[in-house]
């Protein structure tokens, strides 16, 4: 499976983990984000995203400019996201990730998932507030 989406810690639900081994299609990336909407949506305390891009060699999605818009409306709609962090990702897409950073969303970009990890518990030790 291309994309995965699951709790990076079941027991505590505060991280939904989104794992990138490839996406084929705008569909595939908007199911996972659908699918961790649902479960945001299931816990009343705020919630971070990691998107793990470490795997993928190189992402082959066009028109990447133009899902802008429909990428900051993704973001934007649970009421309880606090940190969108990224590891991992490179080249163009790094580049339109920081341009929506500026426009949307502030996504934290890291190198490597232990990085991610790292800055979501240096958060939840300072305790949570809503970005």
């Amino acid at each position: 499976m291309p994309v995965s989406t699951c709790w990076y810690n079941e027991e505590q639900q505060r991280t939904v983990l989104f794992r990138y081994e490839g996406i084929t299609s705008w569909d595939q990336w908007f199911d996972a984000i659908d699918h961790g909407h649902q479960m945001m949506q299931s816990v009343d305390h705020p919630v971070h995203t990691l998107s793990d891009f470490t795997g993928v060699e190189e992402l082959s999605m066009e028109k990447w400019i133009a899902q802008m818009p429909r990428l900051g409306m993704a973001v934007a709609a649970p009421p309880n996201l606090d940190l969108v962090v990224v590891a991992g990702l490179k080249g163009l897409p790094q580049q339109i990730a920081n341009v929506f950073s500026n426009v949307y969303k502030k996504v934290h970009m890291v190198d490597t998932l232990e990085e991610g990890v790292a800055l979501i518990e240096a958060r939840e030790q300072e305790g949570l507030t809503l970005d």
